[in-house]
C-alpha cells in the first residue's frame, strides 16, 4: 500500500526532525535566549554561532524541508520536496 508507506514516512520525518531539534536545543542551551525561533534561521545560527558541523547543518536543512512537506499535508509539496524513498530518508 503506497498510501500507508507514504504516511509512515511522513510521520517518521516529523519525529526525526522534532527529536533532533530537541537534542540540539539541549546541546546549545547556552545560546537559547539569542537563537532565532524559526527553524531555518535557528539551524543557520547553530552553524554560525555554535559551531555546528556543515554536514549536519545541510542534513538538518534537508530534514527540515521534508518535515515541512509532511507537516503541511500538501501531497504535491510532499511529492516535490519529500524523500523519494525510504532509502533517501535514511
Amino acid at each position: 500500500r503506497q498510501g500507508g508507506r507514504e504516511e509512515s514516512l511522513k510521520h517518521n520525518m516529523l519525529l526525526a526532525f522534532d527529536s533532533l531539534v530537541a537534542k540540539l536545543d539541549a546541546l546549545y542551551i547556552d545560546y537559547k535566549a539569542s537563537s532565532p525561533a524559526g527553524f531555518e534561521d535557528r539551524i543557520n545560527y547553530w552553524h554560525d554561532k555554535c559551531g555546528m558541523d556543515v554536514g549536519l547543518m545541510k542534513r538538518m536543512h534537508k530534514l527540515r524541508i521534508w518535515a515541512n512537506a509532511a507537516r503541511h499535508q500538501d501531497r504535491d509539496r510532499w511529492l516535490r520536496n519529500g524523500p523519494h524513498s525510504q532509502e533517501d530518508a535514511s
